[in-house]
């Protein structure tokens, strides 16, 4: 049975991404002046392997142009040519356009490229005009300038061309014994032909399909390298031939070779995204043997756990309750090993994303004349796999501001009485728990009275306002906001810097940002190490639990009344003699409290850029670890709300988002949800055109089951083939700060939907159903071209179930206007009673209004 090869595609793709990273990084900081061998001899090894591998795959296209362009390298590997910054560009291009061909085939599409054609012709053009590469020694700086003089190192020694048959391993003759054989000489260097190498899919592993050319120093004797050739190998697989000095001489005696003048260098685009669209982070992750030999043991320990829980379970008695403790306890210290040992496989190196930044600063800085270096430090440090994928794109702008708005042109920098290369510098590390990622630049820095003037124009502030330094800056981040005279293709909208911030906040971290003019700005980023898993205190406010990272909890103190006061009606509270401002979170998410008495309660002492902040609670609970849900998988965001978990029992509890609960209190942020902007409009044919069924359904099932409910005495129905599930309203968490119709959020077997009261959705009156009855919750999957959730709708009873004729249902009046006709499919009349039937497609659309 042949093998299937395209099983190991993706391994391939990901690891040629790799190596054009590789390659990639050793361009960008390969020196021209002060050639490096060792870069040299990377961008060559990537040439090679790639063509070796594409090969292998069929992929001739990027195959073939990966062998001209290993051969073009062999001409700078052996010296006899010397790379230029035109060279440089070339193979830059070359990275792109190979990566952009591996896209292709990683999205089932074909390789070829008219990228790949054009380069291929450039290079193949070079090689022409390129000196003969085996046994040169020249280092030529400028190809185009003078006529090349050859000058050949002086061979001595013996060459061996080995082509042995391809049967050769059937009779019992293989390479390898040869080669034994002559190590015992002084080999000199080994060369490898494997052109006749066929595709993996036509290899028999039983036929040689290489050759090679062994180098001997001239001490070795004829008759010694003729009785090994003898002995292991047959006279027609092998050609010994001498090279002497006077060979040399008559070579170096040609005529010299006569360089013609090189074609243009590439063309620069207007926008080079090249680096910056191109994915540095893999889909999957590479895990040391290490780890996975860690993650057996502990499953082995499960297991065992688990048996012995198991046996005593099935003969119990009271004697063996100590066991059974002892058991659990066991259990629950391997779990907590499984956790660790899983939360150490997501954590990969930044180094990932950071090496898609030079790339970016080179080909900017070359688009806007300047010179810039930039300086990575802490590349190893290790974050969660999700945080590492949602901050790429955030990073790269920020670089691309440094490149663009900071750093100037060399000659404003050297009349400044700087150098004329600026300097931008790249690094992470740990702090307290965050990972922390700076980006800091010696360019312009951000001019502080024209980001005022800016916004008093747009009518962000008033003239009279005062602010900070640090809310001034803030100001940039406001959407739409911008200080450019002119839109670029590298910025200018305003849109970037608040997209950023956004990103940011969305994953739990914080953004903070100084300035000097003409001195530099420096942008530090705060974010959690994990998105998964974290530690964490529960606390009560007002009879709901929430919940703290202990991350963000400097200490927790209960309040002693002595140690308040207020200054213009902000509650101020002294801790170490410093006095701190209180924030009273029932305030912000409207949580009813039993009273407004501060003694007694507690403080959660948070620290932000040096301030420290005291977060009101009722009471608090135990510490714990917690799996942290989405709500906005089936929702949307909620100012202040970090996420949710699931507790023991079931019940949800909402996470604290500490930097924005600062950033309401303080005013930054509004508290009001602003409902999404649905741009797509779902329309409901059938309530449009509820007679159009023959058109439509093309012999389908004309029936439409529905479930019928009650609503305020009235009779509503819903297509059954939208339910997931009905159950009943318990442990429903309220949400803040949300409309009077979402009741909250409840956990459908490990997912958060939010609960709608159908009565007062579809009235738009508030309920003043104050009884505790559990009542039915219809759970429905609404989707559209863009989106898809999952949505509970409360109702007060179910009636039953009928199926419906499309012919059945008619529109609704048009004389009628109605807030919920849009919500409406259309009216049915069946068994002498009316049903509302509504529109599920069309709920999406009006579910955060």
């Amino acid at each position: 049975m042949p093998m299937d090869i395209n099983q190991f595609l993706k391994t391939f793709i990901e690891e040629s991404f790799e190596l054009l990273g590789d390659m990639e990084e050793a361009l960008i900081t390969f020196k021209i002046e002060s050639p490096d061998p060792e870069k040299i001899n990377c961008i060559f090894r990537t040439a090679h392997s790639l063509k070796s591998s594409s090969n292998v795959f069929g992929l001739n296209d990027i195959s073939g142009f990966a062998h001209t362009l290993e051969d073009y390298l062999d001409t700078v590997r052996t010296e006899a040519h010397q790379l230029d910054q035109r060279d440089i560009e070339y193979l830059l291009k070359s990275v792109d356009c190979i990566r952009e061909a591996l896209k292709r085939v990683q999205n089932n599409q074909a390789e070829k490229s008219d990228c790949l054609e054009n380069l291929n012709s450039i290079f193949h053009e070079l090689l022409k005009q390129a000196p003969c590469p085996p046994s040169s020694g020249i280092k030529e700086k400028n190809p185009a300038r003078t006529p090349l003089k050859k000058t050949i190192k002086k061979q001595t020694g013996w060459k061996i061309h080995y082509h042995p048959r391809q049967d050769s391993f059937l009779n019992n003759n293989e390479p390898s014994r040869l080669f034994d054989v002559l190590s015992s000489l002084i080999i000199t260097q080994i060369e490898m032909d494997d052109d006749d190498l066929p595709l993996f899919a036509q290899l028999d592993p039983t036929q040689c399909y290489l050759r090679w050319t062994i180098h001997l120093n001239k001490a070795v004797s004829k008759n010694q390298i003729e009785e090994i050739l003898e002995w292991s190998t047959n006279k027609d697989e092998v050609d010994l031939i001498s090279v002497d000095e006077e060979s040399a001489q008559e070579k170096a005696s040609e005529p010299a070779a006569t360089v013609k003048k090189s074609p243009e260098g590439p063309k620069k685009s207007a926008i080079p995204e090249t680096a910056a669209s191109s994915k540095g982070t893999p889909s999957s992750i590479r895990v040391g043997i290490d780890k996975i030999d860690d993650l057996m043991n502990i499953v082995g320990e499960l297991v065992i756990a688990q048996s012995a829980l198991s046996q005593i379970m099935h003969n119990f008695d009271i004697r063996q309750l100590e066991k059974l403790v002892d058991g659990f306890n066991y259990l629950e210290q391997n779990s907590r090993r499984l956790q660790d040992s899983i939360m150490r496989i997501r954590m990969i190196p930044i180094e990932n994303i950071f090496k898609r930044f030079p790339r970016a600063v080179h080909d900017l800085a070359n688009q806007l004349g300047k010179k810039i270096e930039l300086n990575v430090f802490g590349e190893n440090t290790e974050l969660d796999k999700t945080v590492i994928e949602k901050i790429a794109d955030p990073l790269l702008h920020l670089i691309r501001n440094a490149v663009d708005h900071g750093i100037e042109t060399p000659a404003v920098r050297e009349k400044l009485g700087k150098s004329a290369t600026g300097v931008i510098r790249l690094e992470a590390y740990q702090e307290n728990g965050n990972i922390i990622i700076c980006i800091s630049d010696d360019g312009a820095g951000i001019d502080l009275d024209k980001v005022r003037s800016h916004a008093i124009e747009r009518g962000l502030i008033s003239d009279h306002e005062e602010l900070t330094n640090e809310e001034i800056i803030r100001l940039i981040m406001q959407p739409g906001f911008s200080t450019a005279e002119t839109v670029t293709s590298i910025s200018g909208r305003g849109v970037g810097m608040n997209v950023v911030q956004k990103n940011i906040v969305d994953l739990g971290g914080d953004i903070d940002m100084q300035s000097e003019k003409n001195v530099g700005t420096i942008m530090k980023l705060r974010l959690p190490l994990t998105l998964a898993i974290m530690d964490c205190q529960l606390v009560k406010i007002g009879g709901q639990v929430f919940i703290f990272p202990l991350i963000a909890i400097t200490e927790i103190i209960q309040i002693d009344s002595a140690q308040l006061t207020s200054i213009n009606e902000k509650e101020l509270y002294c801790l170490h003699q410093h006095y701190i401002p209180i924030i009273k979170i029932n305030k912000i998410f409207n949580v009813p409290v039993d009273t407004d008495d501060l003694s007694n309660k507690f403080l959660i002492v948070v620290e932000r850029d040096n301030q420290f902040y005291g977060l009101l609670c009722d009471e608090t609970l135990s510490q714990r670890q917690i799996v942290i849900k989405n709500i906005e998988d089936n929702y949307q965001k909620i100012p202040g709300i970090a996420g949710a978990t699931i507790l023991s029992d079931d019940s949800t509890a909402l996470i604290v988002d500490v930097n924005a609960i600062i950033d309401i209190d303080m005013k930054r942020i509004p508290i009001k949800i602003e409902a999404e902007n649905e741009t797509e409009v779902i329309e409901d044919q059938q309530a449009s055109h509820p007679n159009h069924d023959a058109a439509l359904l093309n012999g389908l099932d004309q029936y439409l089951p529905v479930l019928g409910f009650v609503i305020n005495e009235h009779e509503y129905g819903v297509d059954m083939q939208d339910i997931m599930e009905i159950c009943l309203s318990d442990k429903i968490t309220p949400l803040p700060n949300v409309s009077s119709y979402i009741k909250g959020m409840m956990n459908l077997r490990g997912m958060l939907i939010p609960i709608i009261d159908l009565l007062e959705w579809l009235s738009f009156e508030k309920s003043t159903d104050q009884s505790k009855v559990q009542k039915p919750i219809i759970t429905l999957y609404i989707k559209s071209k863009t989106k898809q959730r999952i949505v509970g709708f409360m109702v007060d009873a179910l009636s039953d179930t009928y199926q419906v004729n499309h012919n059945q249902i008619r529109a609704i009046p048009a004389s009628v206007q109605s807030v919920s006709r849009n919500k409406i499919r259309g009216l049915v009349h069946i068994e002498n009673k009316i049903i509302t039937l509504l529109s599920v497609n069309n709920l999406l659309l009006h579910v955060n209004e």
